[in-house]
């Protein structure tokens, strides 16, 4: 038995290094990862160009008025009960699959 134990113990430190390597570039590059999402975020969050693109296609598209759940429904629940459950007003638009 004490053979056998030593053959796994053997390949176990055979094994250890790659998968710790494995883990350890894992973790650098969902760090890496993240870190690019945040940059990318912020540089949505601060594009000057954005106010532009919505200006030089005002004409092209027609201004959405904007209003409150509560002129259409009590709240949230009630909307979408009226409008969006199983046999509602989106059903009666698109129609049942």
């Amino acid at each position: 038995m004490l053979a056998f134990d030593t053959v796994l113990f053997e390949l176990a430190r055979l094994f250890l290094w790659p998968v710790t390597l494995g883990v350890l570039l894992s973790f650098v590059y969902a760090v890496y990862c993240l870190g690019a999402f945040g940059i990318e975020y912020v540089q949505r969050r601060r594009d000057p160009s954005r106010a532009l693109v919505l200006q030089r296609h005002a004409a092209t598209f027609p201004e959405i008025k904007l209003f409150p759940i509560t002129a259409v429904a009590k709240d949230w629940t009630d909307a979408y009960a009226k409008y969006f459950a199983d046999g509602a007003v989106f059903d009666g638009i698109y129609g049942k699959k």
